[in-house]
């Protein structure tokens, strides 16, 4: 049976859309330690106001018999607005596909499904990522002002300290947005045409589509994803427009002192403990952030998120007392462990240790997960407002679809979460995408 156009947007909507939804909870792990709030609230508004509880009502006390009762008190709240962030992103598909589709519709599976994987990775690989930045959408730093090549260091990655794979957030074919070390001046924009120069690649080096000056890409300036080459304003690039990740959500101002409009300064239940500079990992130190959380946030930790590297830390300081058990045969006392740690998680306690490659480095989230929540609008759709998911591209043979999803996350009790920050490991230098 041949295809129409109406028949392919029967199969993006019907065929696709739970697909792409579906994703978010299979590929970006951690996005299921978040908890969906009742897509009611969202209704008609573009944030959502929670209400933090931070003051206790005192109108309690012992005293004598028939003495004075303690004076009511009322309990004191604030508010947190989560605002909306919106995410988008695009298929093209040809006129020769199209035409093809006509003659045969099986033949338009193949095509279909190479433009949806490409969308499923890219919608994914930077939920992933976003999930675990603060909010600020940096990618890296510049390491050095530009010096009129098309070549460009970096570090900071994800604009946490540390030269270490700088570039590890980069992508080729990437478009980026070079702004002022202050947030409020856009640059230039650039197309990363390759990760490193030529055949070297140490991590912190990237090749652009055209040079930068010194002027363009001074020296500690922000890489933030911008839609395309022509945009001239901050506002239009993805600077401080994603939604909050962890490193956001577990944090004691360092990275985000304004949490969703909470100061953390003034109100101590947005405010997680962070232990800066650790150094070597010990099991004292991770339960010290534990005891921390319960004391301040009467947290209860579930899951600890961290880097390959910071888990291998952490085995290193376990493996020395693990008892080798034999069945009554021969015992090979086998190094490692089971599934070589890519199937199954470790524990700390009860808490159980969940890697991500996107994780900062030398850094350790604890979470106290019954405070994490998902504000979600839109999980994902087709914009099809006007009847039809597919439109053509002015001027073009082409075709287009639209996705989007408007979401944010937050933590509604961020001094139940502790931080760790500045593990050492033995850091292995891959660019992962």
């Amino acid at each position: 049976m041949p295809a129409d156009l109406a028949a392919i947007d029967a199969i993006l909507k019907q065929v696709y859309r739970g697909n792409l939804v579906d994703l978010l909870n299979s590929d970006v792990r951690a996005y299921r330690s978040f908890s969906k709030a009742e897509k009611e609230q969202w209704e008609g508004k573009d944030f959502i106001i929670v209400p933090l509880r931070v003051g206790r009502n005192e109108g309690f006390g012992f005293g004598r018999p028939r003495g004075p009762v303690a004076e009511a008190g009322n309990q004191a709240h604030i508010q947190m607005k989560v605002d909306l962030k919106y995410g988008h992103g695009r298929i093209n598909i040809d006129a020769a596909t199209i035409k093809v589709a006509k003659t045969n519709r099986g033949s338009y599976k193949r095509p279909l499904a190479l433009e949806m994987d490409g969308l499923r990775e890219d919608f994914t690989d930077d939920m992933n990522r976003i999930i675990f930045g603060d909010g600020r959408g940096i990618l890296a730093l510049v390491d050095g002002a530009g010096a009129d090549t098309t070549e460009l260091t970096v570090d900071a990655p994800g604009g946490f300290t540390g030269n270490d794979n700088g570039a590890r957030f980069l992508q080729p074919n990437q478009k980026v947005a070079i702004i002022s070390a202050d947030g409020t001046t856009l640059l230039a924009t650039r197309r990363i045409t390759q990760i490193g120069f030529g055949t070297t690649n140490d991590g912190q080096r990237v090749t652009l589509n055209q040079a930068v000056s010194a002027a363009q890409a001074p020296d500690n300036a922000i890489l933030v994803r911008c839609p395309n080459l022509n945009v001239t304003d901050v506002a239009d690039t993805s600077y401080n427009r994603e939604p909050m990740g962890l490193s956001g959500h577990i944090d004691d101002g360092t990275n985000v002192n304004v949490y969703h409009q909470v100061n953390r300064t003034t109100y101590d239940v947005a405010r997680s403990t962070v232990f800066s500079g650790v150094g070597a990992l010990s099991t004292d130190k991770m339960q010290q952030a534990m005891d921390v959380a319960a004391q301040l946030g009467k947290g209860r930790i579930s899951e600890i998120w961290c880097h390959h590297s910071v888990r291998r830390s952490y085995a290193a300081i376990v493996a020395a007392n693990r008892v080798y058990m034999s069945d009554g045969g021969a015992n090979m006392h086998n190094a490692g462990w089971k599934g070589n740690l890519l199937d199954d998680d470790m524990k700390f306690g009860e808490a159980v240790i969940k890697v991500d490659k996107d994780a900062p480095f030398g850094t350790m989230f604890f979470c106290d997960t019954r405070y994490f929540v998902n504000y979600e609008n839109t999980p994902g759709e087709w914009v099809d407002e006007d009847g039809a998911i597919l439109s053509r591209v002015p001027g073009q043979d082409t075709f287009e679809a639209m996705w989007r999803c408007f979401l944010n996350f937050a933590n509604e009790k961020a001094n139940a979460s502790a931080r760790l920050d500045g593990i050492s490991t033995n850091l292995v230098v891959v660019h992962v995408r």
